[in-house]
């Protein structure tokens, strides 16, 4: 007769082999998504192509976006189920089109509220100049006429081009739209922040706009995060006669520079030998800044991360003295996007050339900059022609999702890829939540495996951030169904412990893989509150 000990390494090595099955290859093309990992969409028979992504609290995803139709360019939002398939009870068969102006309506950004509003943000020609567009949908894609008493909201910076490419929701509500603006003949950052309503915010800047110059010439932010004490961080990249450098600019929450980062705060950095572009800024768990990008590097472009201190000094324990530099291919690769785990890990998408056209392009850097080999670099060629990648998110099951343009062969069509992770935790950022947690942990549970009961502790920030959060402790098994809820309520800041029993859940679990969630509302005292702070997702072994 089999020992009981050599019955449980049996099994205990057989889930092993399941869970390796389950959590693919990092990188890895995610083939229960679309066909074989991927998602195209035509919108017409002219150029699509999507430019960001949010996801919804269900797990539907929603892309924007433009297409060219009767010569003119419109918004388009696509809604997606969780398994890339068109949620026809959105708008009209899954799409959404919003013309604004008569000529070029370009949607460059998304971001979607605790109640499921969407909020979608670019730019539109007025007839003789561009400006500012935002657009406020309801959960089904109608017009929010609410909003700005119409749904739309149309600002005019300057005189000149007013273009923006980045939105971020305060915790108040309160919304910031980013880009540039052309002041006499050169660009500017540029900064709107709107009331819930849709109208200027008149105790920001002057009568709700801010714009900066940094450089001598041209200014183009690209990226805007929020701190959790509403100062607001752009990054993009300045001209310095010579050539473009990473720049960052700080702003206290009334619009003003922040004096104590950088220079007055501003701070622009050099890294290749010619032109440097920033495209994407994240703030980390501890206030170090990451931006992330492209640079040449004496012959070829290269992805390139840069992480400063909380005041705008470079960080010189990241990379080599606080800059990354790293190349795909080796022969040109440009960074557009990026996202951050919560683990410290930064994934950063972009394109990479394989000699002929460019690919999709993906890699891992760990929390000091080094290349993650577990990852290393993707690449994905969706239609053998030209693909355009221009945002990343992580799902909350840890799985990426990368959208973009894909070339067919005449026009560019929308497409989504969502890639395997290793990792089953998600980092909210201001791509997505616009929160950024404090001190919140969740630990692995002990003993792991168990038989039937096992402890399971976790920590709700004891920083400046809140005093009581509204807390979700939930158990799922592999289909991602919700099986237990051990916590449901507000908490205090402090550590907390509770114990699970599985043989208490219906007639008792069977032996396998389970999750458990937590997903914490900061400073709020109801599920309904503000957007969620931190969710962070375990796995555990349940062995009979």
């Amino acid at each position: 007769m089999k020992s009981k000990a050599f019955i449980f390494f049996i099994h205990f090595f057989t889930i092993l082999s399941l869970t390796g099955f389950i959590f693919a290859q990092p990188g890895s093309l995610d083939l229960s998504f679309g066909v074989n990992g991927k998602v195209i969409t035509s919108l017409s028979s002219l150029n699509n192509i999507a430019q960001d992504v949010a996801l919804q609290s269900d797990g539907k995803i929603i892309v924007t976006g433009f297409l060219l139709s009767d010569s003119s360019y419109k918004f388009a939002t696509v809604r997606y189920n969780p398994d890339g398939s068109l949620d026809e009870s959105f708008g009209n068969g899954g799409v959404v089109i919003t013309q604004i102006g008569n000529t070029d309506d370009k949607a460059t950004s998304i971001k979607i509220d605790t109640n499921e509003f969407i909020f979608v943000g670019g730019y539109t020609w007025t007839g003789n100049r561009y400006d500012f567009a935002l657009v406020k949908y309801r959960s089904d894609g109608t017009l929010d006429t609410r909003f700005n008493n119409g749904g739309i909201v149309i600002t005019s910076v300057g005189v000149f081009d007013d273009m923006a490419n980045s939105l971020a929701l305060q915790n108040d509500g309160k919304i910031i739209q980013s880009g540039f603006s052309e002041r006499f003949f050169k660009l500017d950052f540029a900064i709107v922040r709107y009331n819930t309503a849709g109208t200027l915010d008149n105790s920001f800047g002057t009568g709700g706009i801010v714009t900066t110059a940094i450089g001598a010439l041209n200014n183009r932010s690209q990226s805007v995060a929020l701190l959790n004490d509403k100062r607001i961080l752009l990054a993009g990249y300045s001209n310095s006669l010579t050539d473009n450098n990473f720049t960052v600019a700080r702003y206290n929450q009334d619009g003003t520079l922040d004096n104590t980062f950088g220079d007055e705060g501003k701070v622009a950095t050099e890294i290749g030998t010619a032109d440097d572009f920033a495209k994407s800024v994240l703030i980390q768990n501890d206030g170090k800044i990451l931006v992330s990008g492209y640079s040449f590097d004496g012959s070829k472009n290269v992805f390139s991360v840069v992480r400063y201190r909380i005041d705008g000094t470079i960080d010189s324990t990241y990379g080599v003295d606080g800059i990354k530099m790293l190349s795909i291919n080796s022969i040109d690769d440009k960074g557009s996007a990026s996202i951050l785990q919560s683990d410290g890990k930064l994934i950063i998408g972009g394109v990479s050339s394989n000699g002929s056209n460019f690919d999709f392009a993906l890699t891992r850097l760990d929390s000091t900059g080094n290349i993650d080999a577990n990852f290393g670099n993707v690449t994905t060629d969706i239609l053998s022609f030209d693909d355009t990648l221009t945002s990343v998110i992580l799902q909350d099951d840890g799985k990426i999702l990368a959208v973009g343009g894909a070339y067919n062969g005449s026009n560019y069509d929308f497409v989504l890829v969502r890639y395997n992770n290793d990792l089953v935790t998600s980092l909210n950022d201001d791509k997505n939540k616009n929160t950024i947690p404090k001190n919140f942990s969740l630990s692995q549970n002990f003993p792991n495996p168990f038989n039937p009961i096992t402890t399971i502790s976790y920590t709700i920030s004891t920083g400046k951030l809140l005093a009581d959060s509204f807390v979700k402790l939930k158990i799922y098994n592999l289909l991602g169904r919700e099986i237990a809820t051990l916590v449901h309520e507000t908490k205090s800041a402090g550590n907390y412990t509770v114990s699970f029993d599985a043989s208490s859940v219906g007639d008792g679990l069977a032996s396998g893989v389970y999750f458990y969630r937590l997903s914490v509302t900061a400073g709020s005292t109801s599920a309904s509150g503000e957007a969620v702070s931190f969710v962070q997702t375990k796995k555990m072994i349940l062995m009979k």
